[in-house]
């Protein structure tokens, strides 16, 4: 048997312009010798659930009889995949038509959504309070299905809610931060506890594309423990904290150039000074002699930062690890005072920074 197949590009709204491509592809399939043409998905995807609902009620008044016709005339055999609503329920189906039109199989093989109540909400701007949100309806069961980024992972209680769905989960792990990990678990475990809160137990799906990284399985598995102890041991063997105390230098200016040259210069500047053998800082009566081994200093950088260009100003940083953290700072207010930048370079020290961005 020879097959002919093609994933058809639907218009939205529009079933006669959809049908007739159907047909036209049937057509030419036909005409190459083909017995039968396959069409994987014909159900529109990423609108609205009312613009969705209205298509699948197209497809199973006008859609399936059409193709039926279409087999019968042309004597060809016809699989589609098209959405079909029955009652209140939407669902991916499948159907096969035979060369005389007739329906032979018809498989359901995804239910979408009960049709629901829809609530928009346009309140996300600086300044917005989770309390501003429409979160009675949804308590009261008025709307269905609520949707949202972190703002509805934290704080939030509802009994009725049985089902949370948590989509590009590992979008943090991508993050430049030694806490991406972290954080992707906390998030994670934080809006997974949203589900099951009553009597009926929940249910929780994650899309990551990296579904077997440690935080997403340690999530998974509600297992702080384990997670503690696997990221701890990396902390400690790259010096991060708490094994070590960050300084984070950031250099930002309108020129780029100007930027990378200016922190190239501190971090030799550093080099020389903090890791040279004479260079000493006196604290008080005390005289302290900042050799390598004394600060187990490690640097990193320069390098462009997380967000390179922000405000029209480029950004580059460098990243001191130590654990003499105090003795460093006595250092850096050293090295800041006679170094010379650029008029419109500037210079910004933050000690144990929360984020690196």
């Amino acid at each position: 048997m020879r097959v002919a197949a093609a994933q058809i590009s639907c218009s939205l709204g529009d079933l006669e312009a959809n049908i007739t491509k159907i047909e036209q592809f049937t057509e030419r399939g036909r005409s190459a010798g083909a017995e039968l043409v396959v069409f994987p998905e014909m159900s529109d995807t990423g609108y609205a659930m009312e613009t969705i609902r209205a298509q699948a009620q197209a497809w199973t008044s006008g859609a399936v009889p059409r193709l039926q016709k279409c087999a019968a005339r042309l004597s060809i055999a016809i699989i589609c995949g098209v959405s079909q609503r029955e009652k209140d329920r939407i669902y991916n189906s499948q159907v096969v038509i035979g060369h005389d039109g007739q329906i032979l199989a018809q498989y359901r093989k995804t239910h979408l959504f009960k049709p629901a109540p829809i609530a928009e909400h346009t309140c996300f701007a600086p300044g917005d309070r989770l309390v501003d949100l429409p979160l009675g309806d949804f308590r009261a069961g008025k709307t269905d299905i609520l949707v949202g980024t972190q703002m509805i992972a934290k704080g939030l209680h509802f009994p009725n809610v049985t089902l949370v769905g948590i989509i590009y989960a590992d979008l943090a792990l991508h993050q430049p931060d030694f806490r991406a990990g972290e954080r992707t678990f906390q998030l994670l475990t934080q809006v997974a506890g949203r589900a099951g809160r009553g009597d009926v137990e929940g249910e929780v799906f994650v899309q990551a594309f990296t579904p077997s990284h440690p935080a997403i399985q340690y999530a998974r598995r509600h297992d702080f423990t384990g997670f503690y102890e696997q990221e701890i041991e990396f902390r400690e063997q790259l010096k991060y904290p708490p094994a070590s105390r960050v300084a984070l230098l950031t250099l930002r200016g309108r020129n780029e150039d100007k930027v990378k040259f200016s922190a190239e210069h501190l971090k030799r500047e550093i080099e020389f000074k903090v890791q040279g053998s004479n260079f000493k800082v006196a604290t008080g009566e005390a005289t302290l002699n900042l050799k390598p081994e004394t600060l187990n200093l490690i640097i990193s950088g320069p390098a462009p930062a997380p967000l390179l260009r922000a405000e029209q100003f480029y950004r580059y940083q460098i990243m001191l690890r130590t654990r003499a953290m105090s003795k460093l700072s006595q250092t850096l207010a050293k090295i800041i005072e006679t170094l010379a930048l650029p008029e419109d370079v500037t210079l910004a020290v933050d000690i144990d920074p929360v984020d690196l961005g």
